[in-house]
């Protein structure tokens, strides 16, 4: 079972016409990773979908600004089969419902494409 020790919204991003609201996770027992989900808007069924779920691997020594085109983001597999449970629960946790669907009705403001992630 996955316990979420804190999630915070990032930014909203647009990625091949496509945006999406960032939230960085850290999960209890495993403090020293970050994560990364983003969700996305489905107007056909007027809900949240978590499409995409990878394990920020970058460094701040190394990358001292946000540099999203090298490969520092990587999908996990264990997290990917966990993704109904953490999406219900990163929902649920402080204002990130809020922040997501606020984040999602208003129109992206920078148009860099961050390139880890993939054609969703």
């Amino acid at each position: 079972m996955l316990k979420i020790a804190h999630a915070a919204y990032v930014q909203t991003i647009r990625n091949h016409d496509r945006q999406y609201a960032e939230v960085k996770v850290v999960l209890e027992g495993m403090e020293h990773e970050e994560y990364l989900a983003y969700f996305k808007y489905n107007a056909d069924h007027n809900t949240l979908e978590l499409p995409f779920l990878t394990k920020n691997e970058s460094s701040f020594e190394i990358d001292w600004f946000e540099n999203s085109l090298h490969q520092a983001y990587q999908p996990e597999g264990w997290l990917e089969q966990a993704r109904s449970e953490l999406y219900a629960k990163l929902l649920a946790y402080g204002d990130i419902r809020s922040r997501v669907e606020a984040a999602l009705s208003s129109p992206v403001v920078e148009a860099e494409q961050p390139a880890h992630l993939p054609i969703l």
